[in-house]
């Protein structure tokens, strides 16, 4: 009886600890990776604010899911336009943008069906000497409770490999549009 009452005791202790390192946890995420583009920041800006066009680049998609169904604003640029998908790998959202600044900046609400707030997200462009500099964002509060806490420490792991796989994608698809346009 002893050993199952230290058992118990050990395993309440374990609990209290990770429920109490877990409100210490940072609420809030921020994930973000950057590219340098061989292309004029118009024809970056013009790939990202297109949602349509994310086809070609995004590292979700057909590649990833071929079942996920997507659908889109009547407009598909631009403040106001967004895209829906349902998908059984990868789940189902909206993303929109709720900000488009030709060429500076997009900034973008992500929702996901199976989350909790609407996470922000965006891209920033800094073109010089011809090159564009691309900042892809993504921010979230994982909330109050600790388990989503604790998910919002593998953000950077989970996003991470996802945005440096687009913006490669990124990069192919706008410096080949680059060298055909004039």
């Amino acid at each position: 009886m002893r050993v199952v009452k230290r058992i118990l005791l050990a395993f309440g202790a374990i609990v209290v600890i990770l429920l109490a390192v877990g409100f210490l946890l940072p609420r809030r995420v921020h994930v973000e990776r950057s590219a340098t583009i061989d292309a004029p920041a118009g024809v970056v800006f013009a790939n990202v604010d297109d949602l349509r066009r994310w086809e070609a680049w995004t590292p979700w998609g057909k590649d990833r899911d071929p079942t996920v169904e997507m659908s889109y604003s009547d407009s598909t640029a631009g403040k106001g336009a967004w895209f829906t998908w349902t998908s059984k790998k990868l789940g189902s959202g909206k993303l929109e943008i709720v900000d488009s600044q030709p060429p500076k900046a997009i900034d973008m609400r992500l929702a996901m069906d199976d989350a909790g707030e609407p996470a922000k997200c965006g891209f920033a462009f800094a073109e010089s000497e011809g090159k564009t500099n691309v900042t892809w964002h993504f921010d979230a509060d994982m909330g109050v409770w600790p388990p989503g806490r604790y998910f919002g420490l593998c953000m950077d792991w989970l996003l991470g490999g996802d945005y440096e796989k687009g913006l490669s994608n990124l990069k192919r698809v706008a410096e080949a549009q680059a060298k055909t346009q004039p």
